[in-house]
């Protein structure tokens, strides 16, 4: 009985080693970040067109620059002769101050555009005091490369002037594409050879397209390390012994075979859902009070105690911003589970998190922050 008694033991001692390995591979695996290619690169190729454009704002209240402005007076002159209204001098227009020359700018997105898109536009004076009030007259844009010939959009509509600068503004889905605007992520051999990318793996007679690695994750390592995942995971598929090559630090080139010719929207897919193991990055926060944001990088744990209120702000909700602060940081799972929005005078688990934001304000409005002389000590943008 003790022979077993024994034996029972030791299979339990065994039993418990074998979940404690497993429980351990586990955390290791789990604590591994992983991504896909495609959330740390963008194809080569696919990016943002600015389409610009030389137009004429009417309707302004005296703020123009027509009366003074040459070329102003010039496009006014133009454009009543457009409707058969001669002018026999450009003094005859002197007097127009409720005209404005201006530049105009659309985006086009990423991915392209397609004929008949709206696009916002971006107006900006050249030399009038304000565009409030003002409103665009029919205005052709153009690609802003010189080298690319030919009429893409058109632009139009009231202006909308927001804050304190009166001399620029935007014009919601005022511009209107006039033709197709397709983006090309695919090149044959020779351009990339023609380039100076002169690896005999880069073949003249095919098909590649290019991986650039955003700014943030550029790298010789990081680089390596997707053109190895690249050909593990399709090389087979591709029925060739290597798919990918990192040119540089930042650049990878993969092939595109031969029988993805007719479908490379599916290659491509394929390859930017290729899994990647990510590098622990350095625990950084960086607040930038300028623009408002707060960029937390690598594995940083953010206590609700960081979270300070901006002096610049209304303090006449304190309470009801208060629980918005505690509410989204609980669920967020800085400062223990969600209960709900808690009442002014109500306190539970998250009474620290409040507790904090409270003294944050205090010190905010008090002599926190202030040198000897009473002033406003500068804070740094980044931590």
């Amino acid at each position: 009985m003790c022979c077993d008694r024994f034996k029972t033991m030791d299979t339990m001692h065994r039993r418990f080693a074998l979940i404690i390995s497993f429980a351990a591979v586990t955390a290791a695996s789990a604590q591994i970040p992983t991504a896909r290619v495609g959330d740390i690169t963008h194809l080569q190729g696919q990016g943002r067109n600015v389409l610009i454009g030389y137009g004429l704002v009417t309707g302004l209240a005296g703020t123009g620059d027509g009366g003074k402005f040459l070329p102003t007076m010039k496009a006014v002159a133009e454009m009543v002769a457009r409707f058969g209204v001669q002018v026999d001098s450009i003094r005859d227009v002197e007097s127009a101050k409720n005209t404005a020359v201006v530049m105009v700018e659309a985006v086009v997105p990423e991915h392209g555009g397609r004929e008949g898109e709206l696009l916002d536009l971006q107006i900006t004076a050249v030399a009038a005091k304000s565009l409030v009030g003002g409103r665009l007259l029919s205005t052709p844009l153009i690609y802003h490369d010189r080298g690319v010939d030919g009429l893409f959009a058109f632009g139009s509509g009231r202006i909308i002037v927001e804050g304190m600068v009166q001399t620029s503004g935007y014009i919601r889905q005022g511009g209107r594409l006039e033709r197709n605007i397709f983006v090309n992520v695919l090149a044959e051999g020779k351009e990339l050879r023609s380039i100076g990318l002169l690896s005999p793996w880069i073949r003249s007679d095919q098909t590649y397209l290019t991986l650039v690695l955003d700014d943030a994750h550029a790298g010789w390592s990081m680089a390596t390390a997707i053109a190895q995942a690249v050909d593990k995971e399709l090389s087979i598929s591709a029925d060739v012994e290597r798919v990918a090559l990192a040119v540089d630090s930042k650049n990878i080139v993969v092939l595109l075979p031969a029988h993805q010719l007719g479908d490379p929207a599916s290659w491509i897919r394929d390859v930017e859902r290729t899994p990647i193991l990510m590098e622990s990055g350095e625990a950084r926060v960086t607040i930038n009070r300028r623009t408002g944001t707060i960029v937390v990088t690598g594995d940083t744990p953010v206590p609700c105690d960081r979270f300070p209120a901006w002096p610049d702000r209304d303090r006449s909700d304190f309470a009801g911003r208060r629980n918005r602060f505690a509410t989204r940081h609980r669920a967020a799972g800085f400062c223990g589970p969600r209960r709900g929005p808690l009442a002014p005078t109500q306190r539970s688990r998250s009474a620290g998190c409040v507790e904090s934001f409270e003294s944050s304000v205090q010190r905010s409005r008090g002599d926190s922050g202030r040198n000897s002389s009473g002033r406003q000590t500068a804070r740094p943008d980044s931590v």
